[in-house]
């Protein structure tokens, strides 16, 4: 019972039990979106940012590094902010043309 305890102590300080619970990632990799923390720092980003409803996915990206700076994409298996909105499938993506540049821009799907 003793190792058992002890064993479960020292899983709940590990960062395998943090990337758990705090960012869903399960320890073979695999991400729980919904339960993701990068997932919630996007929902906050388009609270603060949004314009009509959408944001945009750079300057979401630029604010969630500010803040939360152990949320990147790469953590996630992901090589952008853009394949992160795309592979949680929580968010609605847009490209929208700004300064004669193509732009990537989301919002959350309703629920």
């Amino acid at each position: 019972m003793d190792q058992a305890r002890r064993l479960a102590a020292e899983f709940a300080q590990s960062d395998a039990f943090r990337d758990l619970v705090i960012n869903g990632i399960a320890p073979d990799g695999s991400v729980d979106w919904p339960a993701a923390g990068i997932v919630r720092a996007l929902r906050e980003a388009a609270d603060q940012l949004a314009v009509d409803e959408w944001t945009p996915v750079a300057t979401a990206g630029r604010w969630i590094a500010e803040r939360y700076p152990d949320q990147l994409p790469a953590k996630y298996g992901c090589s952008s902010w853009r394949q992160v909105v795309h592979e949680s499938r929580l968010f609605e993506l847009r490209y929208r043309e700004v300064n004669g540049q193509r732009a990537a821009w989301y919002r959350p799907k309703e629920t």
